[in-house]
């Protein structure tokens, strides 16, 4: 029997790379992207459905990175005129996200445009080593494409 070689990584981390408000997220922990489709029975004659029909598109996710990162984009934010991150209009937040399996295979990259924030829980416990924020949104398109 033949030896092998089996790759159980779906993609390592050190090749990912996220870039928000062309900024590369240096202390990112996490990510999640998430396109649902709206989607309903159709219903005729018996109790069984005939067919489904789609309805509206929602595009939704998060990232979380490290309280230093969250500084950086607030300050970023303030010196662009608002508050906060999450007052910056989501025609000016962009996003994207590339990743590769390794350095020969082919990058896989998601562009968010359209990010509007729904609020920043900025918060810290005993004991903890670190800031960790999850930034939540909703944007107006996700689109993947492969390199």
């Amino acid at each position: 029997m033949p030896n092998l070689k089996i790759r159980s990584s779906e993609c390592a981390w050190q090749h990912g790379k996220v870039v928000l408000l062309n900024r590369t997220i240096t202390g990112l922990r996490g990510w999640m992207l998430n396109t649902s489709i709206e989607k309903e029975y159709v219903y005729g004659a018996g109790n069984e459905p005939v067919d489904i029909n789609e309805g509206n598109v929602t595009y939704t996710g998060s990232v979380t990175l490290l309280g230093y990162e969250l500084d950086a984009l607030d300050r970023a934010a303030q010196a662009a005129g608002y508050d906060s991150i999450a007052r910056v209009p989501h025609e000016l937040v962009s996003m994207v996200v590339k990743l590769q399996k390794s350095k020969a295979d082919p990058v896989v990259m998601y562009s968010v445009t359209g990010i509007a924030f729904e609020g920043v829980e900025d918060k810290q416990s005993q004991n903890d080593k670190n800031r960790e924020i999850t930034l939540s949104w909703k944007a107006m398109s996700i689109v993947k494409t492969m390199l």
